[in-house]
């Protein structure tokens, strides 16, 4: 949205039917999972996957969306 210079989303909730994932909590999964990965690596891993471009600019992404750079 920051992009696109969008400040607001409307949702129309009375059509929004939740599939069974949508009851997972991958974030909590997230959260617990990402100090060990980021300990694995931080700390020395011989361990560099073929998709680690891909895992860099997702984690990239996803950390530009958490913090705004200050301008």
């Amino acid at each position: 949205m920051q992009r696109s210079g969008l400040t607001t989303c409307k949702v129309d909730h009375s059509n929004v039917v939740p599939l069974p994932e949508d009851f997972d909590d991958w974030i909590e999964i997230f959260i617990d999972t990402l100090p060990k990965v980021r300990n694995m690596y931080a700390h020395g891993s011989g361990a560099l996957h073929n998709t680690v471009l891909h895992t860099f600019e997702i984690v990239s992404e996803l950390i530009n969306q958490l913090f705004v750079p200050a301008r």
